[in-house]
């Protein structure tokens, strides 16, 4: 029932959230990629370029709310294949400097 009587708030808070979620994720992904610069020395700004990302657009949606969720989906959507594209290379990278310490 809140869900019904509320929905309209709800929807403006999603933004709110969303982005409160990235910037979390982006501090957490932020501490990550300092512990592997002693890990994959040459490597570990693939990961820091990703935290920023993240960063960057969790403070996107912090300061500027969007009016409208479509365009709110349409950049969350186009931030997720970017993610997306960087954790894949990010996991070969992993993968080739463990497959070179065994």
């Amino acid at each position: 029932l809140i869900v019904f009587f509320f929905a309209e708030t709800l929807a403006s808070l999603l933004p709110i959230f969303i982005g409160a979620l990235f910037l979390f994720g982006g501090v957490i992904r932020l501490i990550q990629a300092v512990g592997f610069r002693r890990t994959i020395a040459n490597r570990w700004m693939y990961f820091m370029l990703s935290s920023l990302l993240w960063i960057g657009i969790g403070l996107l949606m912090l300061a500027n709310p969007f009016d409208s969720l479509l365009v709110l989906f349409q950049l969350f959507g186009g931030f997720l294949i970017v993610v997306g594209v960087i954790e894949w290379v990010l996991y070969f990278t992993l993968r080739s400097s463990r497959r070179q310490q065994a």
